[in-house]
């Protein structure tokens, strides 16, 4: 009896301590800046952290999933651009530097931990 209540109790504990492990969620966070330079000149630059920046105007000129780049705003298509790499937009924000308006954008996805 004595090993039967042992044994009961071990699969109990190894049962709970499996099944309550919970998965955790990691993101990669990216900001999408626009900056408006002039009436029709604008610079938009991508920020994925630890030092890595884009400049956007130079990833222009690659088509990603045959997405025309001929007929798009160039934020529309810098948002379609970080939407196309499986990032989900989370945030939006102007930000005013000496008169200078600077848009962000804050987008998110989730990090595959494999």
């Amino acid at each position: 009896m004595k090993k039967f209540a042992l044994v009961s109790l071990f699969v109990c504990m190894f049962t709970t301590l499996c099944f309550s492990q919970s998965k955790v969620n990691t993101y990669e966070h990216a900001i999408l800046q626009l900056q408006r330079i002039g009436a029709k000149k604008s610079a938009i630059m991508i920020y994925y952290g630890n030092g890595k920046i884009e400049q956007y105007d130079a990833l222009k000129s690659k088509p990603i999933n045959k997405v025309s780049h001929k007929n798009f705003d160039p934020l529309v298509d810098a948002l379609n651009y970080m939407g196309i790499k499986g990032y989900d937009l989370k945030d939006s924000f102007g930000i005013n530097r000496d008169g200078i308006v600077v848009y962000q954008y804050v987008f998110r996805k989730e990090r595959t931990n494999e």
